[in-house]
């Protein structure tokens, strides 16, 4: 199991994870990136929720 952050855009997204897929990765745990101003703030933790889990 891996996981961190992964670009909004789904193109980007799938070039983090398209990779990790290939070489027989099976979970992705997706994390808020634990540094800078909007840590504590909700609205980048629902944009993440509204875009979904990238797709490969």
């Amino acid at each position: 199991m891996l996981g961190g952050a992964t670009p909004l855009d789904a193109a980007k997204a799938k070039d983090v994870i398209g990779p990790l897929r290939d070489a027989g990765t099976t979970w992705w745990d997706e994390r808020q990136v634990q540094t800078g101003p909007a840590l504590d703030l909700l609205p980048p933790v629902l944009r993440r929720i509204e875009v979904g889990p990238p797709v490969v």
